[in-house]
């Protein structure tokens, strides 16, 4: 990020740009990271959290079911109507 910072503030310079402020990657500091966990933590309260199989089944059940409603099919598909 540090190069990026750099190019960047040379291109916004020579193209005439004024005050430049780079912003530090959120995961930078650790104050960053822990509020990054508290928000994770506070918005997933009440989620449901499956095992990889149970996740499994249920995305292939959904996706049956787009299937069956017919997500996936083009206008044209099917009847042919547009």
């Amino acid at each position: 990020l540090e190069e990026i910072d750099g190019l960047n503030r040379k291109i916004f310079a020579e193209a005439g740009g004024g005050r430049y402020r780079f912003i530090p990657c959120l995961n930078d500091r650790p104050d960053h990271m822990q509020f990054f966990e508290d928000l994770s933590a506070r918005h997933l309260q009440g989620w449901e959290f499956l095992s990889t199989k149970e996740a499994e089944v249920r995305i292939a059940e959904t996706s049956a079911r787009a299937r069956s409603l017919g997500a996936g099919r083009s206008a044209l598909d099917g009847d042919g109507k547009t």
